[in-house]
């Protein structure tokens, strides 16, 4: 059986990236994200925060949009999971588990994560936005939400076990 190998992480970069050239033209940045959970502790009633790092490698042309980033930025990250082994300065053997980028969205700046101006900016996205309530923030060339009035096609299917129920819910494919 074929397995998926896909990770997503958003969370908050830990440093400003670090770029390497490879002899060929190509280059990787490297960054770390964090990403953290808490909950409360059910014995102590203390809240508790477990903050985990990732380490990603993004290459050539993502790798050079990735050197733009600093840190305390927050980004979306889609990639895989990719072990590799290289040699130390002593010769020995290690290996690094780190996540390989396919693609990055950029979801703050640096000072949206660290300022708590009264000034600073705030969009609010309702699900009952009329067309014309609706004021895309200036850097984005979006359409404003619309109502999804999709309903699916009827179908037929030789298991009648296997038809959805009359109130099932069939979410578009998008």
């Amino acid at each position: 059986m074929r397995g998926v190998n896909l990770v997503i992480i958003i969370g908050t970069l830990g440093a400003d990236p670090e770029v390497h050239k490879f002899g060929n033209g190509g280059s990787v940045t490297n960054i770390s994200v964090a990403t953290s959970e808490q909950w409360t502790d059910k014995s102590t009633g203390q809240k508790q925060e477990n903050t985990e790092w990732h380490r990603v490698a993004l290459f050539n042309k993502l790798g050079e949009v990735a050197q733009l980033l600093k840190k305390g930025m927050s980004v979306c990250i889609e990639g895989s999971v990719r072990t590799r082994k290289y040699q130390d300065a002593n010769g020995q053997d290690k290996y690094t588990t780190e996540v390989r980028a396919d693609k990055m969205l950029v979801l703050s700046d640096a000072t949206d994560t660290f300022t708590t101006q009264p000034e600073q900016e705030t969009i609010e996205v309702s699900t009952k936005t009329k067309k014309d309530d609706f004021v895309a923030p200036p850097f984005a060339s979006v359409e404003p939400p619309v109502k999804n009035d999709f309903v699916p096609p009827p179908f037929t299917m030789a298991n009648d076990e296997a038809k959805p129920k009359a109130n099932a819910f069939i979410a578009p494919p998008f």
